[in-house]
């Protein structure tokens, strides 16, 4: 470590002695403090606020070194002219005594090292202005615990978080399309972060070293991780991936926590092409792989082929949107209902899960695995796919015992044919009629037990969509609309006609 450390800081000297002047071009006193600027141009009439001295600014004498709590204005008078101040460079670097800086709306650019090494720095607010965080920005500074980048920037610099131990959150938004390398290196209080939907890779050392990371998303437009990135995030358990391929993982990465160790989660519709790695460095251990719903109707069926957890299903990004999950329990094949159970506890593979809720926009709702070895269900009458396409028999001699659910959670019986990989059907156990003098089969009325029924779902002839059909409560079918005032069923929902 010692002989990292002395690396890192000799590559320190190195960039600013050959990207930075010496000293400064004027100064001037604002609140109370001294602040010292270089012009960067007369014709635009700009400036940067920088260090005291002719001297790099790892040698200024601590007594004029910044300290406290500094506000930089928006703009500075001299030589009776007014410049206006659009740029932070190394100006802070090494000032253990800062406290707090105020930055104006005129900043575009928080240069190399401007805070490096400001431990005394417990937060700061980037205006809105900024578009750039540079290399080594914020190396340094342990005591800051958070920090939010608008979403004016658009790139942050190698090594910019680096060794900021007591960052445990940061907010990075969509607008960033890169992040350097090592660029959280050791931010070892880092918690969980999501990557900006427009960066497009991962560069190397990233994460390195952030012991309690638990938690990242990784947005579709990764598509390549590099060496070393998540070496060292010991505390690693969930990894999202929102892409409809897995990026590519350098295969020098020693990303163990990545391609071994935590759970990975994947858009169901993408499951399969995750599906084949060995765990190594360079994929993602088929083992650990789990899936991610995204419902767009108020009903849908789903099976896993690996036990999992139901007893949370909420979403992503907030957990305040929720999903409910519910199996057939019981059928009656004489009063036509099935009864829905919540469905809060472990299931083992391949049960046939019903999904009640819609899924809120651009939400990903984890499926979590099981903690222990459950087993089959007792009783549950949906029947999972699991991970393989399953045969469904017909109906046959105008009986059927096999149906399918639609998104109103509406049942038809199935035709001859195979259900689709991580679907669920309804086994009703026996076959039953599915002509009544020559009409449809009365309808099922869906029962949630310990809940009010909330109607029909009715058993049509045909896959396709269903005509309006018009019930009885006690499931009679009506040909059309009813002229007598009542409570009806129609198309699975309760109407009252007048």
């Amino acid at each position: 470590m010692k002989r990292l450390s002395y690396f890192i800081l000799l590559a320190l000297l190195m960039s600013l002695t050959s990207t930075l002047a010496f000293g400064h071009d004027f100064e001037a006193v604002n609140e109370g403090k001294t602040i010292y600027y270089n012009i960067l141009s007369e014709d635009d009439r700009t400036v940067k606020v920088t260090w005291y001295g002719d001297t790099y600014s790892w040698q200024v004498p601590a007594a004029n070194r910044y300290t406290g709590d500094v506000v930089i204005p928006s703009t500075v008078s001299h030589d009776n002219k007014t410049y206006t101040v659009t740029d932070i460079t190394s100006a802070f670097a090494l000032c253990s005594g800062l406290t707090s800086v105020s930055i104006p709306n005129t900043v575009t650019r928080i240069g190399d090292s401007a805070f490096n090494g400001c431990t005394g720095l417990a937060s700061l607010t980037i205006p809105n202005s900024v578009t750039s965080i540079s290399e080594q920005a914020f190396n340094g500074c342990t005591g800051l615990t958070s920090i939010t980048i608008p979403s004016s920037v658009t790139s942050i610099g190698g090594y910019a978080f680096q060794y900021c131990s007591s960052l445990a959150s940061i907010t990075i938004p969509n607008s960033v399309t890169s992040i350097g390398n090592q660029a959280f290196y050791n931010c070892s209080a880092l918690t969980s972060i999501i990557i900006p939907n427009n960066v497009t890779k991962i560069w190397f050392n990233t994460f390195d070293g952030c012991t309690s990371l638990t938690s990242i998303t990784i947005p579709s437009s990764v598509t390549v991780i590099g060496n070393g990135a998540f070496r060292g995030c010991s505390a690693l358990t969930s990894v999202y991936f929102l892409g409809a391929t897995p990026p590519t993982i350098d295969t020098e990465t020693e990303n163990n926590a990545l391609t071994n160790q935590a759970k990975v989660y994947v858009p169901l519709q993408y499951l399969d092409n995750y599906r084949g790695g060995t765990g190594a460095d360079g994929t993602i251990n088929e083992a650990n792989l789990y899936p991610m719903l995204s419902p767009s109707t108020a009903y849908s069926t789903f099976s896993f082929d690996k036990a999992v957890n139901l007893s949370s299903i909420a979403g992503l990004n907030d957990s305040g949107n929720t999903l409910t999950a519910y199996i057939v329990s019981n059928v009656n094949t004489e009063g036509k209902t099935v009864t829905l159970s919540k469905q809060t506890g472990e299931v083992a593979a391949t049960e046939g899960i019903i999904i009640k809720g819609t899924g809120a926009e651009g939400e990903f709702y984890p499926i979590r695995p099981a903690a222990g070895s459950p087993t089959a269900l007792a009783t549950n009458y949906m029947k999972g796919s699991g991970a393989t396409e399953t045969p469904i028999a017909g109906p046959s001699a105008n009986t059927q015992q096999y149906f399918i659910m639609d998104g109103n959670g509406v049942f038809y019986y199935s035709l001859a044919g195979n259900l689709p990989k991580y679907k669920a059907y309804l086994d009703l156990g026996t076959p039953i009629s599915i002509n009544d003098g020559g009409s449809s089969a009365k309808g099922f009325s869906i029962v949630f037990e310990d809940e009010e029924s909330t109607g029909i779902s009715a058993i049509a002839e045909t896959t396709g969509t269903q005509a309006e059909a018009w019930y009885t409560i006690g499931g009679q079918r009506l040909q059309g609309k009813p002229s007598t005032k009542g409570l009806y069923i129609v198309n699975g929902k309760k109407v009252i006609v007048k």
